[in-house]
């Protein structure tokens, strides 16, 4: 969520958030990887970039009309961060599991109602990444 945060506030979309491009590094850091069809923001309306490919599962429902964007971004992280955390779509269970919360928030059919990725970081989900953070400064 950190990687795409840092790409969105310099204006680029990833255009292709899914597992296969997450990597962990031997600190157990995860790392966004394949940046061969970002795009800055501002030329991904173009005729060229409307036409991208994205991965089934995690495509967002507009992607075809809108082409790739921070929200069509979100929507992936959300659908992977589903699939990470072997999760279901089952809304109801939302308000007692923060990973389901957040998938749920971040495939929202609406893409103006999705969080930005400078919101996602903080949602109650991260804080456990917060608290390890604290911990592993503290032991180095």
């Amino acid at each position: 969520m950190e990687a795409l945060g840092h790409l969105h506030a310099h204006q680029v979309v990833h255009a292709d958030v899914k597992p296969k491009n997450l990597l962990i590094d031997a600190k157990r850091r995860p790392r966004l990887a394949d940046f061969d069809i970002s795009v800055d923001a501002s030329t991904r309306l173009t005729a060229q970039y409307t036409r991208v490919g994205s991965t089934l599962g995690f495509a967002a429902p507009e992607l075809l009309q809108t082409g790739p964007s921070y929200a069509t971004d979100m929507f992936a992280y959300g659908s992977m961060l589903q699939l990470l955390v072997g999760l279901v779509a089952a809304y109801d269970q939302a308000a007692q599991d923060p990973a389901l919360e957040l998938a749920v928030l971040l495939q929202d059919k609406e893409p103006p109602r999705r969080p930005s990725a400078a919101q996602a970081i903080g949602h109650s989900y991260f804080d456990f990444i917060w608290t390890w953070r604290r911990e592993e400064n503290r032991a180095s």
